[in-house]
């Protein structure tokens, strides 16, 4: 069985390519934070199968803190 927790701390794209490699392919994505223009990265923050539907919790952060924005 697959370990969906492998999934938090993964980019967006990455953790839905997984997801569709192992045959899921109805997926919503949550962005559950407001957005900031210091973020640069949106992460996968939790991720909920239930009747082979995912959904993905995201967060913004700021991994490359840039000060001119």
């Amino acid at each position: 069985m697959f370990n969906f927790d492998s999934l938090v701390g993964l980019e967006i794209n990455e953790a839905t390519n997984i997801l569709k490699v192992g045959g899921i392919d109805d997926i919503e994505i949550i962005l559950n934070s407001k957005h900031n223009d210091k973020c640069d990265t949106t992460l996968v923050c939790a991720v909920r199968i239930s009747n082979n539907k995912a959904t993905i919790f995201c967060g913004e952060f700021c991994l490359d803190l840039n000060e001119e924005k």
